[in-house]
């Protein structure tokens, strides 16, 4: 999900009994103003989650927050500003050992990680809530070629076992 997407989830789009959500609306700062606007493509989305995921978004405290009941606020149940998200994140880097990424950059890592893990680039366009595939094919096709070697290698296994061995 976008930076937007996470502040703006609100409880009425988890269902954890499935367990899943609908990415519905974006938390923007605008003029100072926060406010929910619909998410960047303009279409709703839903992701169905893991188990552990789901788990941790139960015990996540359900805090009266105004206007909106949103699963991230502060402790006092007033909205994250986006741009303090961001903020904090890049704090948190100086002194680890680490290399320093973006916020986003954890968006990119997931899709990557999908795509390494053999999941179709359609299903890993629609959870990023990209408008075309073409998008995500443009955005991550680093990732293919080590999947065209893993490709090749199984149509050879593939015409190997299919083919009758002789004599």
């Amino acid at each position: 999900m976008r930076r937007g997407e996470l502040l703006g989830l609100r409880w009425e789009d988890l269902d954890l009994d499935v367990p899943q959500l609908r990415v519905a609306a974006a938390l923007t700062s605008a003029g100072g103003q926060l406010r929910l606007k619909r998410t960047k493509t303009r279409k709703v989305r839903t992701l169905h989650l893991d188990t552990d995921t789901a788990e941790l978004l139960a015990r996540q405290p359900r805090r009266a927050s105004a206007p909106y009941p949103l699963v991230f606020t502060r402790p006092d149940g007033s909205p994250w500003r986006p741009e303090e998200v961001s903020d904090r994140w890049r704090r948190q880097w100086p002194g680890l050992e680490l290399p320093v990424i973006r916020l986003h950059d954890l968006r990119h890592t997931h899709a990557t990680l999908l795509l390494q893990a053999g999941v179709p680039i359609k299903v890993v366009s629609e959870r990023l809530g990209h408008s075309k595939v073409a998008l995500t094919l443009d955005v991550y096709a680093h990732v293919l070629p080590a999947m065209d070697q893993a490709a090749a290698d199984a149509i050879g296994a593939l015409v190997r076992t299919a083919t009758p061995s002789t004599p």
